[in-house]
Order: structure tokens, then sequence, then C-alpha cells
């Protein structure tokens, strides 16, 4: 009950304006109305107090709390006089207070608070039981999700969060030793004994029950609505033709709802099993039989194999359609059990590990120890609900299947591929014909049926114009569903207008393809008009051409007629054609003129030339006649020859007079072929054809036994090892033919002279052929001393070997003949060998200039290796090779030599494998040991990389006077060299990574060093200075430090940071890095880094308030002032907060616009580029401010707990374990300054979703948890946490990930994060 009701009366006057006995009368005075007031109050709550009681709603929670059970009522007395023993009031009044906190005004009116809320929320729903038009389950979906979010984000904004401010704002004016809204330890504040908490408990269990009021009067809103729009009966008749029954409607019924889905039918992109039912049919026929056969009995069930195909479904399938709806009703349950309870919001210094939740129904299924699910406790109502939801929506789309059904008479044509159906069509038959490469085709190379083609045509026409009668082009409304196949109907009409296009394409090409045809043809008689004969022959023929021409003009034109009625076709179905289409075929249509003009012109040109070339004829016939008698005269006179004394000149001669023979028979051939040109009588050359008949037996024997006695004694006088045998086996044959017709013929006509000569020569080329065989096996050319030498033993002959007096005679003087076999066997080996030999010099011709590529390397006096891929290649080709020849049957002769080669190119091949391995390893740690300061620190492993060192300068330098890699390679010397170096590198290398990690353990940001990085700043370790270019790689902004000698400190002490913008930070306290390690010293200066930076943001915040802020910005560093100014923005804006309420933003805005003035006055002056860096970034924080006061303002925000404010970054001066530090919060994130120092650099605009992001990873760092900011390249996640840890001054580390990262990097990467309390940021 309020104070407010009855007010006290006013205190008496002063005693010095009245006597005493007045004053004593006056406090005895208000010491009675003062215990009139307490009892009216006792009263009053008494009956709030029993009447509350009385009510069942409150009753547990009273008996709950160990309460006496309220009185019975009782209707008070006309009139009477109740005993009130005041001794007993006191200690009652005490009990009651001590056991309920109804005693408190501000606790009731919390209470009033939470129960109005309450009310205002009843008439809320979770889901949507209305709509205006149908939607797909999709668009149903998201409405649903969208009315569930918004509601729940109702619930908990509007309602628990509202009510948690309400109640807040009550309870700061109660007792706070009894209601300590400030509280921070959870144990304290969850005590039995904590009014505040059992308060809170009390308004949780009415915001519970609130809730499942809520939740289950939705759910059954929900579930009747769905049951309404399902309501009626659907008879589905054919596409077009839908019955739909309703229930019919009471006068003053709300109308009825437009259907609750719209359903496309649509084809299916992917394929399906279209023959499902029968093959799952027949595999259980198959499965029924396997159970009761017998071993090896056939299996009467025929296997069905599925057809896979596309089909006709839903955009949305129904069983999707079913299960959004349900989806629906268990999200909407799912939502409200991630509301928080009241207590988290009013606790505003309460940190709560897992924030408790206001309980709701769980509608989760639970099973028993049998396995059964069911539902929990309570909650079989909502099983109920949604066994009820499922069967309406299922009943209400079983019309749907129906519907579905009446589109498989298009299955078969929606899997149809067009392509390979066109392709298909009998309309157009190719020409089969074969012509030659230069012939010309005498018919087009298509050939198309009209009729065919216009049936064909006219079928796709009709099919299209009857699935646009047979599928409606407008919805069809079936019950629950709204029914639309406009976008199929339109797919199969688009399907049939494409085969349609296809065909007549591919016509229209065929088109092409007969006026190119014809075109050809008429360009080709054209150019046979347009020729100029030379000769008579040229004449006759074009007048021949000119003759046959006709036929060919008269087809042409049939083509022609042809193919105008092909292009009927595609006018008559309206398909457009290119221009030049019509340009191709104009260009044959007047092309028979072209031809008739030009055959006139080459008529009158042959009439002209005839009589010409007929004169010059008859004169050169009448010459010819005359040497022909001249030629008879010369054939007949080689009777004379008889003797083979006289066979060089008569062979001469006779080989001239067959040359006369043959150049007279090709000129009486021309004169009979102008004869029947000129249209005269054919002369008859028999003169020509005795004397060659006579004379070519003369010829075979005269030039036969000329070449055969040459060659013969040529060949057996030669020296045999540069006789050519397949020569001689050659020649041989062709003597042998020619002189046995020779022989033939004159011993048949009686010419003994000439047939003894025959004779002769035949004898003696019968004679040598046996040898032939013999001479070829002997000169084969991998015939060596070994195979003579078995030769020879054959023959009787020891140590045989041909020189080059040895010749054909003496072989024959030995009888090879006689071991021919033999002969013959040792060639065959000879060559096999001889095969294997070459292929052994080849490869040793291959490396034959190959040499080592050694390039001189930096400074170091020494080189590496390069260019080994050649050599590399053709080593693994002749090692394969090397081998083969391992295992072949001949390689007896040189099998040492094989084997020699095949150690020689191993050895070289591992002298080139460890050369490259130890020139990797060398070429890594080469500049390492260069520094006397790492040998220095590593010895063990610098005397063994000298040792290493020592051994490849020497094998280089060696390299380098013998390049040639078969010398220098093949030493198995060098490979033990190289060997044992690779072995003592391997353990240098293990030696310095053990080194590097002692380093990386003392300074923990070497970590983010690759060991390149650090061993350059080891190397230079001695010389401080020389350490100043590797600050950028360790500090987020300390480009160099400042070093100076300092009395008493040290010699060369580091003074100040200077960032790359060249801002300057003085170190608090100087770090002296003499005589101290650089991993160290570096520790100093990264602790001392964030003193300095601490205690100058200490100065600067101090002195913001005693100067201009235009004047302060320009003074301290940048990050001083970015965070200082933020801090008095925080501290400013709490401020008026907390005196003004809502009015304290729009006072806080104007005064920001003045700020923003002033910096945009500043920054038009002329200010030194560090300082407008300084101002660019300020403005960008400032701005945000700005925004954010404007956005308080809109929501009026009274109070610092609100959300709007408390999610907004701020900063805060205050004391924390002995010492003052700046601290960042944002909600519950609570985070410590890291005071990095982060020069004079940018800061990134603040979007909306930059706060979201910023509010979403402090969050998780305030739970020691990682964030994992996602979205597309290029939308600043990387930025924004950088971003955020400037807002903080953590060193954030940008790590960009890639293939080759491996769990040793990451877990070098997480040893560094781990120990110097880095951010890292994995990119990409």
């Amino acid at each position: 009950f309020g104070q407010n009701s009855l007010s006290l009366p006013p205190p008496p006057p002063s005693t010095s304006e009245v006597s005493s006995e007045e004053a004593r009368l006056a406090g005895n005075t208000a010491s009675l109305c003062g215990e009139v007031c307490s009892l009216y109050h006792d009263s009053m709550n008494s009956v709030i107090f029993n009447a509350d009681s009385l009510n069942p709603y409150h009753l547990q929670a009273y008996l709950a709390r160990d309460l006496p059970l309220p009185p019975p009522f009782q209707q008070p007395p006309a009139c009477g006089v109740a005993d009130n023993p005041r001794d007993e009031v006191q200690p009652n009044k005490r009990q009651f207070r001590a056991k309920t906190f109804l005693e408190c005004p501000e606790v009731v009116n919390a209470l009033a608070t939470a129960l109005n809320a309450a009310q205002d929320v009843k008439a809320t729903r979770l889901l949507t039981t209305s709509h205006q038009f149908p939607r797909t389950p999709s668009t149903f979906t998201d409405d649903q999700d969208k009315h569930i979010k918004d509601t729940v984000r109702k619930l908990r904004e509007g309602w628990v969060m509202r009510t948690s401010a309400l109640i807040n704002a009550d309870l700061k004016t109660a007792d706070q030793s009894t209601y300590n809204l400030g509280e921070s330890s959870i144990p304290k504040h969850e005590s039995k004994k904590n009014k505040l908490h059992l308060l809170l408990t009390r308004i949780n269990y009415a915001m519970v029950q609130d809730l499942l009021d809520l939740t289950k009067t939705s759910l059954q809103d929900y579930a009747e609505y769905v049951e309404s729009q399902c309501e009626g009966t659907v008879t589905v008749n054919s596409i077009a033709d839908v019955e739909c029954e309703y229930p019919s409607r009471e006068k003053g019924d709300p109308p009825r709802l437009q259907p609750l889905f719209r359903m496309t039918v649509v084809s299916t992109p992917e394929k399906r099993v279209l023959n499902r039912a029968a093959v799952d049919e027949a595999n259980r026929k198959i499965e029924e039989w396997q159970q009761t056969a017998d071993e090896g009995e056939e299996c009467p069930v025929t296997k069905v194999e599925p057809i896979e195909g596309r089909t006709f479904d839903y955009e949305t399938p129904l069983v999707e359609s079913v299960e959004c709806v349900v989806e629906a009703f268990t999200k909407a349950i799912q939502e409200c059990r991630n509301i928080r309870q009241a207590q988290n919001y009013v606790m505003e210094r309460l940190f709560w590990p897992k924030p408790a939740l206001i309980g709701a129904v769980t509608g989760v299924q639970e099973e028993d120890l049998n396995g059964v699910k069911k539902w929990k406790e309570g909650e079989a109502w909502i099983g109920a609900l949604i066994a009820k939801i499922t069967s309406n929506i299922q009943s209400a789309l079983k019309p749907c299947e129906t519907y579905l059904e009446c589109f498989k008479q298009w299955e078969q044509f929606l899997n149809l591929d067009v392509d390979e159906y066109v392709s298909g069509l009998k309309h157009a038959v190719p020409n089969d014909e074969e012509y030659e490469e230069d012939q010309e085709p005498d018919a087009p190379s298509i050939q198309v049926d009209l009729g065919m083609l216009r049936k064909t045509l006219t079928s796709h026409v009709d099919a299209k114009s009857k699935i646009e009668e047979d599928i409606p082009a407008e919805a069809i409304t079936a019950g629950a569903c709204e029914l639309n196949a406009f976008a199929l109907r339109t797919e199969l009409g688009d399907k049939h207008m494409q085969i349609i296009n296809k065909i007549l394409a591919t016509h229209s090409e065929h088109i092409l393809e007969f006026s190119d045809f014809l075109d050809s043809r008429y360009k080709s008689m054209m150019r046979e008009l347009c020729k100029q004969p030379e000769d008579i022959e040229g004449t006759a023929a074009l007048e021949e051409y000119i003759g046959n021409m006709t036929n060919d003009l008269k087809a042409n034109q049939e083509l022609i007629d042809e193919m105008r009625a092909m292009n009927s076709v595609l006018d008559e179905y309206f398909y457009r054609v290119e221009y030049s289409h019509f340009e191709r075929q104009t260009s044959v249509a007047l092309w028979p003129v072209k031809i008739g003009e030009q055959a006139e012109k080459a008529k009158e040109f042959c009439a002209a030339i005839r009589a010409k070339y007929l004169q010059a004829q008859i004169g050169e016939q009448e010459a010819f006649a005359d040497s022909l008698n001249v030629l008879q005269e010369f054939a007949l006179s080689f009777d004379q020859y008889t003797s083979l004394e006289v066979c060089e000149e008569a062979a001469s001669k006779a080989r001239d007079c067959m040359r006369q023979v043959e150049e007279a028979g090709e000129q009486a051939r021309l004169f009979n072929a102008r004869e029947i040109l000129f249209e005269r009588e054919v002369t008859d050359y028999q003169q020509l054809a005795n004397i060659k008949k006579k004379f070519e037996p003369y010829f075979q024997l005269w030039d036969t036994a000329d070449q055969w006695l040459s060659a013969s004694a040529q060949w057996h006088s030669q020296s045999f090892v540069t006789l050519d045998a397949e020569q001689i086996e050659t020649d041989a044959n062709n003597y042998k033919n020619a002189i046995q017709k020779a022989f033939k013929f004159f011993d048949r006509n009686n010419l003994s002279d000439q047939s003894s000569i025959a004779k002769e020569i035949k004898d003696q080329v019968k004679a040598f052929e046996p040898y032939v065989p013999i001479i070829v096996a002997l000169r084969n050319q991998g015939m060596r001393p070994r195979h003579w030498k078995q030769v020879g033993s054959a023959l009787g002959l020891e140590d045989f070997e041909p020189d080059d007096d040895f010749t054909l005679t003496k072989l024959l003087e030995l009888n090879p003949a006689s071991q021919e076999e033999l002969i013959t066997k040792v060639s065959e080996a000879a060559a096999k060998e001889f095969n294997i030999e070459q292929t052994l010099d080849n490869m040793l011709t291959d490396w034959t200039g190959m040499e080592l590529q050694i390039f001189p390397y930096r400074d170091t006096g020494t080189g590496v290796l390069k260019g080994v891929d050649e050599i590399q290649a053709i080593l693994d080709e002749h090692v394969t090779m090397t081998q083969a020849m391992q295992f072949s049957a001949f390689k007896g002769p040189f099998e040492e030599r094989i084997e020699a080669w095949n150690h020689k190119l191993f050895i070289i091949g591992e002298v080139l494998d460890k050369w490259l391995e130890v020139q990797r390893n060398w070429m890594y740690l080469q500049p390492i040991f260069e520094s006397p300061d790492i040998n220095k620190q590593l010895p063990a492993e610098g005397k063994k990389f000298a040792t290493v060192n020592k051994n490849w300068c020497a094998t280089v330098t060696a390299a380098k006077a013998r390049p040639v890699v078969m010398e220098f390679c093949d030493d198995e010397k060098l490979l033990k060299k190289l060997s044992d170096s690779a072995v003592l590198l391997d353990q240098v290398q293990k030696g310095l990574n053990d080194y590097l990690e002692t380093k990386r353990g003392v300074f923990a940001r070497f970590y983010f060093l690759s060991n390149d990085d650090l061993l350059s700043i080891l190397s230079e370790s001695k010389d401080v200075m020389r350490v100043q270019p590797h600050f950028k790689k360790c500090f987020e902004a300390i480009d160099q430090v400042k070093f100076e000698p300092l009395e008493d400190v040290s010699e060369l002490a580091i003074t100040q940071m200077i960032s790359p913008e060249k801002e300057i930070v003085p170190m608090m306290t100087p770090v002296d890095p003499i005589d101290k390690s650089v991993e160290v010293w570096m520790v100093e200066v990264e602790d001392m880094m964030r003193l300095s930076v601490r205690h100058v943001m200490h100065l600067a915040i101090l002195d913001y308030a005693k100067q201009e802020r235009t004047v302060w910005m320009q003074k301290w560093p940048s990050m001083c002032v970015l965070n200082g100014s933020q801090m008095y923005w925080t501290s400013e804006t709490e401020a008026l907060l907390k005196e003004k309420g809502e009015k304290g933003p729009p006072e806080m805005l104007e005064h920001q616009i003045e700020q923003l003035s002033a910096m945009v006055l500043l920054v038009r002056g002329d200010l030194p580029g560090a300082v407008r860096n300084q101002v660019g970034a300020l403005a960008v924080i400032d701005v945000h401010a700005r925004d954010v006061m404007i956005r308080l303002t809109k929501e009026k925000v009274s109070d610092i707990s609100d959300f709007t404010w408390t999610s907004q970054l701020r900063y805060y001066w205050r004391e924390e374990d002995g010492r003052e530090d700046l601290f960042a919060q944002m909600v519950a994130a609570d985070r410590k300054y890291g005071y990095e120092y982060l020069g004079n650099s940018f800061r990134l605009v603040i979007t909306p979703l930059t706060d979201k992001c910023y509010l979403t990873l402090m969050g998780a760092l305030q739970m020691i948890l990682g964030g994992a900011p996602a979205g597309p390249a290029g939308t600043g996640k990387t930025e924004t946490t950088k971003d955020l840890a400037k807002a903080v001054a953590m060193q954030c580390v940008v790590f960009n990930c890639s293939d080759g990262l491996d769990y040793q990097a990451m877990g070098k990467f997480f040893k560094g994060l781990a120990s110097c309390g880095a951010w890292a940021c994995f990119d990409e």
C-alpha cells in the first residue's frame, strides 16, 4: 500500500517560536498522528493481504512460504467491539514483516506493475491466424516466422524488459538494505532470506503462468484456424474442373478466408524413379520368395529396373507443405523457451553465467524405459493439437495429389530429349553415295520429304493447342489450396515450340545446303564455259560440255523448284530467317540466265578455232609416217650382234632404240585422239606396234646382259666389307626374271646365236643365286670378331675376320653354302646383340656434353646447382632402359658393361638427390650462421654448419673445374660426403628450432614472426640500434624508438615510442637494453609501453576539464584523445540521465553538435598533417556518438540501465584492485583497457552492423569465447575485428590462412596468443 495515500502532518514549529509546554503538546500530537498513520497502514495492508491470500491463483505461492492458512471469510457484523490486545500487535507485526514482502509499498507497486503488464500481453498471439490471399508454403513459413519473432520480441522487450525497468524504478526508493538492486554477488542474492530474490521469484511464477496461458491459447487458435481452412469436400474431375463444397455458414458468421496455400504445379528439375511402385512391389515379392526359396532355385519374379526421369510435382512438395504448418507450431513453442526472467534485467550488477529463462512448455517427447515416446506431464494437449493439425492438413492436401496425377499424360513428353528427338526424325534422308576426293557430288547431301515434315510440324502445333486447352491459365480453388499450373502450361507449350523451331532451323539449314549445292554446280559450269582451249582436245571437250549441259540445266531447275517448295514450309509456320538466307536463294535463281549467255559465247569461240587446229594436224602426221620407216630399219639391225664381246655396244644402242619406240607410241596415240575429235578416220599405226614387238626381246637380252656382267664383276672384285647385301638381293632377282623372258623368245624363234647368249647369262645368274642369303647374313651390321670366329671355325679357318682385301671371290672359295644354317643362326644373334650395343652407345652419347650448371650464390664466394630437370629426365629414362636390358637373353657379351652402366646411373641419381637436399638446407642456414652472434649463441651447431660449409665450397669448386655429369657425379666418396652433410644439417636445423623456441618463450610476440624474421632480429641483437627496423613486426604501432644516453640510467636508453605517423609518446621510465638479450629488453619495452600509455591517458583525462576541447585534442596522443573523449561522453551522458531523465539525451545532443561544429571550424584552418589525422579519427567517433544520442532521444531513454544505452561501447575510469584504470563496457561485458600503443591511425566508420558485431564479440569475450564474423568477401569482417581491438587497445594479429597451414604452425600461433594475451583474426 503506497505511502502517498495518507500523508504525515507537518512538522512542529521551531522551539524558538513557542513555549516549552506548547512544544511538548505538539510533540505528543505528532506522535499520536504517527501512530494513527501506522495503524491505518497496517489495517489497509492487512485487508490487501487477506484479499490476495483468498485468491486461488496465489494460494500455492502463500503455502510454499510456510504462511498460516488465511482465515475463512466472514461477513462483517453489523456492529460490535473487537478485542485488540496491544501487547501482541508489535510482535505480530514484526513476525509478519519477516515472512512477507507486502509490507513495503514499493513492492506492492512492483507487483501491481507486473500484473498490469501481464494484462497488456494477454491478447497477443504467437501465430497469425488470418491472411488476405493464398501464399506459397515458403511464404507461409516466412510470415509465421516473422510473426513469431515479432511476438517474442514484444514479449521480451515490451513485457519482460519493460516490466523489469518499471520494477527497477519502483524499487529504487525502497529500503536498499532489504531490496538491494546493486547487489553484485549471486550467492547473496539467491539467499532464502533475501526478500528481493523472493519477490522476483514470485513475479517469475506469475510470468510463467501468463506465458503458459498465452502459448496454449495461441496454439489452440492456430489449430482452429488450420481446421477452418481445411473444411469442406473437394472433387477433382479434370485439370480444369475441380468442385468444392463447404459447410453452410450461419448469418453473422465471418466470411470464409481465401485458400491457405498457393500450390504451383511444376516439372521437377532433378530426375526421379518414375516406376517406383512397380520397383518396390517387385523387390517385395523377391524378398518374400528368398525367405522360402531353396538353394539354386531360380526366382520366378522378374526384377524391375528403375526408370529415371523428370516428372511433375508442386513447387513445394506436399510433404513439405504439411511440415511447414507443423513447424510453425513447434517453432512457436521453441521461441517461447528463450525469454529471460525479469531478474536478469532488474539485477544489473549481477553477471549471470547462464541467464535464467522463464519456464515455458517444452514441446518435447521423452522415451520411457520401453523406448516409447511420450509427452511430458501436462503437455499431452500439445500432441493432441499437432495430431489434429496434421490430420486436417493431410486430408486437405489429398485432392492435390489427385490433381497432380492428371498431369501424368505429359510425363513422357517432359522427358523427351529435344536434340535427340529432332536428330532422329526421318523426313530428311542423307545422300549416302560416295565420291572421290576431287569429284563433285551430283545431288544435294540431304533429301527432304516435305509431306512427312508437314505432318510432324502439324502434330506439335496441335499438341500445343491441346495443352493450352486442357491446362487453364487461371488458378483453381481446391479447398485449402489454390492450384496453379500456368508455369507448367507455358513450359510444355514452349517445349513444343522449341521442337518446331529446331525442326524448322534444321530445315532452314537444309535449304541453305541446297542453295550452296546449286551455287557450286552453277559456278562449276561457268568455269568450264569460260575456259580458253589451247588445242583441239580442249576445244572438243568444251563443245561436248556445251552439248551435254542441257540435261544438267534441267536437273538444276528441278532442284531450284524443290528448294522453293522447301522454303514454303518456313512461310507456312512463320519461321523467321536472316536476310542472307533470301540473298543466297535469289543468287541461285539467277544462275540459269547467266549460264545460257556464257554458253552462246563459248560456241562461237569453238567454231572459229577448230579449222586452224585441223590443218596443223595433217602436216604433223605426214612427217611422223616418214620417221617410222627410219625407226624400223634401226630396230631390225640388232640381228648382227651375236657375241657377248660386243655386249656393251649392243646394250647402248638397244637402250637408245627403245627410247625412240616409246616416244613414237606416245605421238601415235595423240594423233589418233585428235582424228576422233576432228571426226576423221582414225589412222592405224600397226607398223609401230610391229617394230616394238620384234625389238623388245633384243632390248631385254642386251640390257640385262650388260647390267649383270658389270654388277657381277663389281661384286666379286669389291671388298666384301663394303658390299650392300640388300641391293645385291634385289638386283639378282630382277636379272633372273628379265633374262628368262628373253631366253624363251629366242629359243622359240630358233635364233640360236641370241639364244645361246641368253642361256649363258641365265646360267651365271642361277649359279650365283644360292650365295645371296649367305651374303645377306654375313653383311649384318652386328657381326663382330666373336661371330666371325664362329663362322671361320665352321669353314675350317682360325681367327677368321674379313679385312679390306677379303672379296666375295675369296668367300665363295671357302664353300660357305655347306654351313648356311650355322651362318644364319650366328647372324640373327649378332643382330640382337648389335641392338643392345647400339642402345648402350646411344645412352652414352646422350650424356656427352651434359654438364652441371653452377651459378654464383649471392656474395658467398661459392655457388649453387640449377637446371637439373633435363639431367633428371634423361637419368630416369636411361635407368628404365638399362633395367630392361638386364632381362634380355642376348645380354651376355655386354653383361659387365650393363651392370657397370646401371651402377653408374644409380650413383649419379643418388648424388644429385643428396646434392639438392643439402643445397636446399644450406641455402636456408647459410645467412643465419653468417652472423657471429648466432654462432656465439649456438656454438655446437655453428661448428657443424662450418664443417658442412667447408665441404660444400670444396664440392662446388670441384664441380666448376669438372662440370661433366658423367665424370663428376660418378663418385661414391662424393655421395658419402653429401650424405654426411645432410645428417649434420638436420641436426643443425633441430638445434636452431630449439634455440628459437627458448627465445619465443621469453618474449611471446616472437611467436608471430617467421623463423627468418626472428633470426634476423637475433643476429643483430649485439647492436641494439640495428633492431630498430624490426619493432613494427612486434608491436601494433611502434615504428621505431628513440635511443639516447642518460646519466645514471644507461649509455643508450629507450626514451620514446614513435609511430609510423611520427607521433611520439615518451616512456614513463627509460628502458635500458645494454648488456641484455634482445628478448629480455623487448619484454621491458612491452611492459613500459603499457605503463606509459596508461600514464599519458590518465594525464589527458585529467587535462580534459581544464581547457577547451579543440585545444586539448591537439595536445595529446591520438588514442588518448579518442578514448579520453569517449570516457567523458559516457560520464556526461550518464550524469544527465540520472539528473534529468529523458530530458538528458536532448541536452547532450545539443552539446555534441556544438563540439562537432567547433571541430569543423578547426579542420577548416591550417592544421599539421598528424593533427588533421587525429581530428579525423575523433570526428568518426563523435559522429557515431551523436547518432547514438539521436537514438536515445527518439526512444526517450531516461535511465542508464536502458538497453539502448548499455548496448553502446562505454568507457569508465575507475579504481579496481587498488589501481585506477580505464574500462570498456558493453551490456554485461566489462573489459579492462589493454594500453597497446596504436599510434595516430584512422578509425573505422561505425555502422549499425558494426555495433552489432561489437556487441556480439564483446559478449563472447566476456564469456571467454571466440567470435567468427561471417559474410561475403569485402564486407569488412577483418577490419571490424581490428577496429574493435583498437577500441580496447589490444594487439590484434591478422593471420591469412592457406592450404599449407599445418597443426605445427597453428600450435606455434596459439602458444603466442596464450602467452601474450593478443587477439587473433584468422582470415580467409
